[in-house]
Formats: C-alpha cells, structure tokens, sequence
C-alpha cells in the first residue's frame, strides 16, 4: 500500500496538508523501509566539507576521530588536527568541545594534531573522488597516497 497526502482546501482555494509534512509515511515506517544510511559516503561528504574550510564539517568530523567508527577508526591526533581547526576564531562551544576531546589524548597526540593544523591549508573544489575510499590507507596529513 502506497502513502497518500490527505489533502483539502481552505476557504482562499488552497491546497492544504491535513497531516502536515512527514519524512516518511508511517505505512514505510512500520515495514522497516527506512531511508538507508550510508556512514562511509556520509564521511566521504563530511571530509570534503571539512578540507574546503567549513569549520563546522571539521567539528563534526574531529568528534568522528575521536570516537571511532567501524568505517573511521579512532585516530587522536586527527581528532585534533580538525577540532583545532574548528575551535579556532570561532565560538566557545567549539573551543569546550575541543578541550573535552583534548581531556583524551595524550600530550604527544595533541602535539602531533596541532602539528597538523598548523600545515594545513583548505582545499576548494574537492570532489568525492580524490578523497580516500573508506579502508584504503592515508597520509598522516589526512590526504590519500599518491
């Protein structure tokens, strides 16, 4: 059975919504067809965003490496490298999120991410493909291998 709109018109001759906007019908809802989601091409988008300077994408994408995922281990010092990157000229809350992250990594990581940073120069005009697919192997830059 196909979702439908129940729809009506007010006086004006409008259209109108009676149930107002859903993402998903609960009809789909109910058999387990939800939107698929896929975490690999979500960071791929993610980090693309992140290298082009959009602080934040490096937020979001810092909090990543920090906890680890089955598709984005966990990598400290790239935790750093882009929690600084967001934290810096920006609001408090990035700089309280980057001291929270910073409450678990070592000395030598947080030197080695804010090493990282310090090199890093935004990239405009990346697209999905010159970023590392999901298990292959990078640089410690972040960049993928030559």
């Amino acid at each position: 059975m196909a979702c439908r709109k129940e729809t009506r018109t007010n006086r004006a001759g409008q259209f109108q919504n009676r149930a107002g906007p859903r993402k998903v019908c609960k009809h789909t809802a109910r058999q387990g067809r939800l939107p698929h989601k896929d975490i690999a091409q979500g960071l791929r988008w993610l980090r693309l965003s992140a290298e082009q300077g959009n602080q934040d994408a490096q937020l979001l994408l810092g909090k990543a490496y920090i906890e680890g995922l089955p598709e984005l281990p966990r990598d400290p010092a790239q935790a750093e490298m882009w929690l600084w990157l967001a934290a810096k000229d920006n609001l408090p809350f990035y700089k309280g999120e980057l001291a929270s992250a910073e409450r678990q990594m070592t000395t030598d990581q947080m030197a080695k991410g804010r090493a990282l940073a310090a090199a890093w120069k935004p990239q405009p005009g990346l697209k999905p493909e010159d970023q590392p697919q999901p298990g292959e192997k990078s640089r410690q830059d972040g960049k993928p291998k030559s």
